[in-house]
């Protein structure tokens, strides 16, 4: 078996823990990540376009704050589920988790 692709996006930086969790369905997969010095992660999505893979899109929780992961993730058709465990809304890492839906795909 050969590596057919290496992807990281390019506005991180040191410990952002991108690829602590992914999920691969049909031609997208979607890569998790967890949070760095205050930063809040994201989420990146990737498609196969039948010769590479390309990033689609980067996905945010609407109110993450602080050093929110969005990790570990899940990808099902057009629906990523994203886990948030240092979600702070209900108390210190109380957690929360996000449903997203890729739309207009």
């Amino acid at each position: 078996m050969q590596e057919h692709k290496r992807v990281s996006p390019a506005s991180r930086s040191s410990f952002d823990y991108f690829g602590g969790s992914l999920s691969v369905d049909g031609d997208r997969f979607v890569v998790g990540e967890g949070p760095s010095g205050g930063e809040t992660a994201a989420a990146y999505v990737y498609r196969f376009d039948g010769v590479d893979w390309n990033g689609e899109t980067t996905l945010n929780a609407s109110d993450a704050a602080g050093e929110d992961s969005i990790s570990p993730v899940a990808l099902s058709g057009d629906f990523v589920a994203g886990g948030a465990w240092q979600d702070d809304a209900n108390g210190v890492n109380s957690g929360a988790a996000y449903l997203f839906r890729l739309s207009g795909q």
